[in-house]
C-alpha cells in the first residue's frame, strides 16, 4: 500500500515538474528580448539541472527533483511575465480569445442567431406576444420562474394610484407615449417606450421594448369582444361618439371599469419572440427558392428609415408577377407554391388571415387592389409577411436589393415551444 502511494507521489513529482520544463522553455522563447542575459543564464542553469534529475528514469532522486522544481518555480516567478506567476485571465485570455474568433467566424459565415420582434410573419414565427391576466390570476413565484424560463417572459403590474375608471388615450399622445432611457437584459442601455393610461385623473406608466405596442393589450383586457384590431375599433367608437376629449384634444376610450386605489389597474406579460438560427452560407452556392423564409438587411432600401435586419417570405425573383386577390396570393398567372403558408393563407386556415390588400392606416406602393400588378425588376426580390394584414414588406417600401439578402432561416431554438426546431 506504502508502495503505490509512493509512485502515485512520484508519478504527480514528475508531471509538475514536466510542466515546470514547458513552462520555462516557453518563456525563454517568448521573453528572451525583455529579461537580462543574467536571467536568461539562471533560467536555462535551473531548468538544465531540474531536467538532468529528471533523466535518471527509474534511478530519479526524487529529493532532488523537488529542490530543483522548487529553484525553477523562483526564477519564473521572477522572470515569467504574463506566463508566470498564472491568473485566471492570463490563463484563459488564449482559450477567450480564439472562442471570440471561432464565434465571429461563425456567426459572419455560417450561422446568425436572429431574434424575430414583431408578428408581420405570425403564425409560422411569434415576435413579441402578450397574455393578459385578470386580478388575481397571476401566476405564482415557481409559475413565474417557469415561464421565464421557458418563454421569456416578463410581466407589468400597474396598481391604481386613485380611485376612478379606467381610461386607455385613443393614439400615441405626447406624455402617453415616451422614449425613455432602459436596459436590455438587466445591464445593456437602450431606449424602451413608456405608455401611459388615466385612473380617473392620474396617469399609471409601464414600459415596454420599442418594438411592441400595448394597443392589442388594453383591447384584449378591457374590450375582448370588440372586432377587429385596435385602430378599428377606435374608429368605430370615434363614429359612434364614444371618445371623450381631455383639456388639450387629447382622446380617451372609456373602459368602463372602475378601480379603487391600491387595485391592479392592469396585469400582463410579454412572451419573447422567436429566436432563430439563419443560414448564411446556402445562398452563395444556391439560388434563393420562393417559399423561403429569409432574413435580409434594410440599409438600402429608403422607405424603412433603418438599418435593421428583417424576416419576410420570398415570393418574388426577378421577371416574376404578382397580383393579391384577397385572399389569394398568384405568381405568374398561378396560385403561388413553395411554402405550406401559401396555402394556409389562400384557404385562410386556423389563425393564417389570407392576403389583404388595402390598409386604411397605411398607403401601399404595390398590390393594393384586386386588378393591381406588379412585377419583379432585376437583381431585386418582393418579400411579404404570413400575417399579411399586419407585416409591413415589399408593397409598402418597394423592391428589395438582391445584395441585402442574409440567409434563410433553418431552426428556432428558443422560447421552448411547440414551433422550437426546424424552420417552416
Amino acid at each position: 500500500m506504502k508502495s503505490l502511494i509512493k509512485n502515485k507521489n512520484h508519478k504527480k513529482l514528475r508531471e509538475q515538474a514536466d510542466n515546470w520544463l514547458r513552462l520555462a522553455e516557453k518563456v525563454y522563447h517568448f521573453r528572451k528580448d525583455v529579461i537580462s542575459a543574467e536571467d536568461i543564464v539562471e533560467l536555462q542553469e535551473t531548468s538544465l539541472t531540474l531536467n538532468t534529475a529528471l533523466k535518471k528514469k527509474g534511478h530519479e532522486d526524487w529529493g532532488k527533483v523537488r529542490l530543483a522544481s522548487e529553484e525553477l518555480e523562483k526564477v519564473l516567478k521572477r522572470v515569467g511575465g504574463f506566463f508566470y506567476p498564472h491568473n485566471f485571465w492570463a490563463e484563459n485570455a488564449e482559450m477567450f480569445i480564439v472562442a471570440a474568433i471561432v464565434a465571429l467566424a461563425i456567426r459572419t459565415f455560417f450561422l446568425q442567431p436572429f431574434k424575430i420582434p414583431t408578428n408581420s410573419m405570425f403564425p409560422t414565427y411569434n415576435g413579441m406576444t402578450h397574455e393578459v391576466y385578470e386580478a388575481g390570476d397571476e401566476p405564482g413565484w415557481l409559475g413565474k420562474v417557469l415561464t421565464t424560463i421557458a418563454w421569456g417572459s416578463v410581466r407589468r403590474q400597474m396598481v391604481a394610484p386613485v380611485d376612478g375608471e379606467i381610461l386607455i388615450p385613443a393614439h400615441a399622445y405626447p406624455g402617453y407615449f415616451d422614449r425613455v432611457p432602459g436596459r436590455k437584459w438587466l445591464v445593456l442601455p437602450t431606449t424602451v417606450h413608456e405608455y401611459s393610461f388615466l385612473v380617473g385623473k392620474e396617469k399609471a406608466s409601464f414600459k415596454v421594448p420599442q418594438e411592441f405596442s400595448p394597443n392589442e393589450v388594453f383591447k384584449d383586457a378591457f374590450f375582448p369582444d370588440e372586432e377587429g384590431d385596435w385602430n378599428q375599433m377606435v374608429a368605430r367608437f370615434r363614429a359612434q361618439g364614444r371618445l371623450i376629449p381631455d383639456s388639450r384634444g387629447y382622446l380617451f376610450v372609456r373602459t368602463g371599469k372602475t378601480v379603487m386605489r391600491g387595485e391592479t389597474a392592469l396585469s400582463f406579460a410579454i412572451h419573447t419572440g422567436d429566436a432563430l438560427f439563419v443560414d448564411r452560407m446556402s445562398y452563395h452556392f444556391i439560388r434563393p427558392d420562393v417559399g423561403d423564409a429569409i432574413v435580409f438587411k434594410t440599409e438600402y432600401i429608403p422607405a424603412t428609415a433603418d438599418n435593421k435586419y428583417y424576416i419576410k417570405r420570398l415570393v418574388g425573383e426577378p421577371g416574376d408577377e404578382l397580383q393579391v386577390k384577397a385572399p389569394k396570393l398568384y405568381r405568374n398567372g398561378e396560385l403561388i407554391t413553395g411554402a405550406k403558408a401559401f396555402e394556409k393563407n389562400a384557404n385562410q386556415e386556423g389563425d393564417y388571415s389570407g392576403y389583404s390588400f388595402w390598409d386604411p392606416y397605411r398607403k401601399m406602393r404595390y398590390l393594393s387592389r384586386n386588378e393591381d400588378f406588379v412585377t419583379i425588376p432585376p437583381d431585386s426580390f418582393f418579400a411579404m409577411g404570413d400575417n399579411s394584414p399586419y407585416s409591413s414588406d415589399s408593397r409598402f417600401w418597394g423592391f428589395n436589393p438582391k445584395k441585402e439578402m442574409v440567409g434563410r432561416a433553418i431552426f428556432i431554438y428558443y422560447p421552448f415551444t411547440t414551433r422550437w426546431g426546424l424552420a417552416k
